[in-house]
């Protein structure tokens, strides 16, 4: 019963969190998680066995991917970019196909977010393109598994930093930008949200319409999601629990 209680408790935590960041992004905070709660995140995921060491600031959302594997584990990992994703696309602008248009045929979420991952796997690197698929609602799915393994690799960074000085310094770091806050940005500019002057926007080559372009091709987060995502990270412990 206590365990239960306290799996709830810090599933409820984390979701609150997560909405929070949600809000402070769309502020531009420069803190985004408090320290606080990083420390209670970090603090979290180390005692679960999780190895936030190699979660490192520099790399693509590919890089991110198999760093998030390497840290977390192949079957953790599975289920947690399972779970996330599965719950994202219930979210309102987070669905992978035309609901008016009914479940496309052969529909099976779970099945092909584990198929997907786990044929990764076995390559030497990620690969999240998309056009090998026929199906759109299949590459779409990959649109949402890409976004969900790269923020939360940015999350687990943040979470890993060595101090709350680092912490801050991570939170404003360009990959934080580029992976995770514009992510968020993007899912908020989707459901016609604005987005205020003085927020900070990831640059790729300073031109202002060539980036506005490239961040529409961010694979963005759906308002919602980084509440789910901080709450199945805090999830990670009760399955390192049941593996021991």
């Amino acid at each position: 019963m206590k365990d239960e209680l306290d799996k709830t408790l810090s599933e409820e935590r984390l979701r609150f969190v997560g909405k929070q960041m949600e809000q402070d992004i769309l502020s531009g905070e420069e803190v985004i998680l408090k320290e606080v709660d990083r420390v209670w995140l970090k603090e979290s995921l180390e005692a679960a066995g999780v190895d936030l060491g190699v979660i490192k600031e520099s790399g693509g959302a590919e890089h991110q991917a198999a760093r998030l594997v390497e840290a977390l584990g192949v079957e953790r990992t599975l289920e947690l970019v399972t779970k996330t994703v599965k719950e994202i696309v219930e979210l309102d602008g987070g669905s992978v196909y035309q609901k008016e248009s009914g479940e496309p045929e052969g529909y099976d979420l779970e099945g092909f977010v584990r198929d997907f991952v786990g044929s990764q796997l076995s390559e030497e690197q990620f690969s999240f393109a998309k056009d090998k698929f026929k199906s759109i609602w299949k590459a779409n799915t990959v649109y949402r598994i890409e976004a969900v393994m790269s923020g939360m690799n940015r999350v687990m960074f943040m979470a890993g930093a060595a101090d709350e000085e680092d912490g801050r310094a991570r939170q404003e770091s360009e990959s934080v930008l580029h992976r995770l806050r514009e992510r968020v940005l993007r899912g908020m500019e989707r459901k016609n949200s604005v987005i205020s002057g003085n927020v900070k926007r990831y640059e790729q080559t300073g031109d202002t319409e060539k980036d506005a372009d490239y961040r529409r091709k961010i694979k963005h987060i759906p308002r919602g999601g980084m509440e789910i995502m901080m709450k199945n990270l805090s999830a990670i412990k009760k399955t390192e629990e049941t593996e021991v």
